[in-house]
């Protein structure tokens, strides 16, 4: 890692977790009228310090990196509006807001989060001073963050900030803490080299997250580089409680609204990563090895995520499976 860091002065970093569910818990399950629930919300939108401002401007400042995972079917849990937190999301149901915020407090979310970030940030010292954290309730009735996410999204290329949307459960804590060691790569990577620009400082960045996370996180179901990408094994359980909530035989039966567009969720869902065989393995590093200097975020995310992915966002592919670019940095990243 040390090659990772080109830092000369080292720090411990402090690491702030916000308790969200404690400010969110009002607004949220309130069955008051919607101006009324933006009252009581509007410090943490609208003040310069508020929490959400905050947020919004960690979001505003990581723009060629988020157009990245855009393009890759993932909003980074950085949408932070109605169809992001659902506050006015007609479809979202206050009891099924209820359950996961006793799931943030069963879990105890924000303790782990502290307590893996501060054991990262001692296993791969940085100069960063402080790192901000900002984890929100996943929306039960976001398509995108449910079924693309599988609960689980964030960015944390922003200086001293992480922001996520999280749906905690029992075995998706695993999962979770090898997120959180991914991100706090990031964080270390941009304090150290700046935002990720071309196709091969994605691969660098994400080749050493995911040895990183494999050295802090044990006892993962599927392989480390596959973590972001890939459901907790209790999520189709997790689904389906959801369902209940609504009344609904199952999940893909919700109804849910974009931006004023009901849709129903259907059966379909994205295609999840596999391990590449050696033919495969070859094939994709030349693809990769001819598109290493690319700048062009879609371009980017054609070779990280695979054609299916990019293809669902109108973007062209580059004939690649699943998450091809992120299986070879986690094996050839150091030849990049």
């Amino acid at each position: 890692m040390n090659a990772f860091l080109s830092h000369k002065g080292l720090t411990m970093t402090r690491i702030i977790v916000h308790d969200t569910i404690d400010l969110f818990k009002q607004p949220y399950l309130s069955n008051a009228a919607p101006k009324d629930r933006f009252a009581i919300l509007s410090p943490m939108l609208m003040q310069k310090a508020g929490l959400m401002r905050q947020a919004f401007a960690a979001a505003a400042t990581s723009d060629a990196p988020l157009a990245v995972m855009a393009a890759g079917g993932v909003d980074g849990g950085a949408t932070l509006g109605q169809q992001g937190f659902g506050l006015f999301n007609p479809k979202r149901l206050t009891s099924a807001t209820a359950a996961i915020f006793d799931a943030f407090r069963q879990q105890t979310l924000f303790d782990f989060t502290e307590e893996t970030l501060t054991g990262c940030a001692a296993a791969m010292p940085s100069a960063i001073d402080e790192v901000q954290v900002f984890l929100f309730p996943t929306d039960p009735a976001n398509q995108v963050q449910m079924i693309c996410a599988h609960g689980i999204a964030g960015v944390a290329l922003a200086p001293g900030m992480i922001v996520a949307q999280v749906y905690p459960t029992p075995d998706g804590m695993t999962r979770l803490a090898a997120m959180l060691a991914r991100w706090w790569t990031h964080q270390v990577w941009i304090s150290a080299h700046g935002v990720p620009v071309m196709l091969r400082d994605w691969l660098i960045m994400e080749g050493h997250a995911a040895h990183f996370a494999a050295s802090i996180v044990s006892d993962l179901p599927f392989p480390t580089w596959m973590a972001p990408f890939h459901p907790a094994p209790d999520w189709n359980a997790t689904l389906q409680t959801i369902a209940a909530h609504y009344g609904l035989a199952s999940y893909d039966d919700m109804t849910v609204n974009t931006y004023g567009q009901n849709s129903v969720i259907g059966s379909a869902r994205a295609p999840l990563p596999e391990a590449l065989d050696p033919n495969m393995s070859e094939l994709v590093e030349s693809v990769i090895k001819d598109a290493l200097d690319t700048t062009i975020p879609h371009v980017i995310a054609a070779h990280l995520y695979g054609d299916a992915i990019v293809e669902r966002q109108g973007h062209p592919g580059a004939g690649l499976p699943p998450f091809a670019g992120y299986a070879v940095a986690a094996s050839s990243y150091c030849n990049y």
